[in-house]
């Protein structure tokens, strides 16, 4: 299939998009810094990422960078997801998404949150959801 995941550099969205704006390339470091990410390649070449921001203890905010071609590997993408988000049960994860979206941030265990906080600039057209640590 040629796809494969690989350790998130900010690098890899110039590969992804190189007409992304100096905003973009800077959170792109950002994310880089503040915690894990992961890069989807299909033949060695870089068609999206994904990852989590540390914004303080216990909570992150999930981000992702995609190429419209990632939606060729649905399954693929979903069982990466779920293994990522897997391994980082100790955290609330925040995450927003336009309502086209709902079902797959169901399917990957969010919810709509309810609550206000202070760490996650709301899009306009976004809904906020959270995946509540277990335990």
């Amino acid at each position: 299939m040629g796809l494969q995941c690989i350790p998130f550099r900010a690098r890899h969205i110039e590969l992804i998009n190189p007409e992304w704006s100096d905003e973009m390339r800077n959170l792109a470091y950002f994310a880089q810094e503040t915690g894990p990410g992961y890069t989807a390649c299909l033949y060695g070449r870089p068609i999206g990422a994904g990852g989590l921001s540390i914004q303080r203890p216990g909570i992150a905010e999930a981000w992702t960078l995609f190429k419209p071609v990632i939606k060729m590997f649905p399954l693929w993408l979903h069982s990466q997801c779920v293994e990522k988000l897997n391994q980082f049960n100790w955290l609330d994860i925040y995450a927003q998404a336009e309502s086209c979206n709902d079902r797959w941030m169901r399917i990957l265990g969010f919810e709509i949150s309810t609550e206000e906080n202070d760490f996650i600039n709301l899009n306009e057209g976004s809904t906020l959801y959270v995946r509540r640590k277990c335990g």
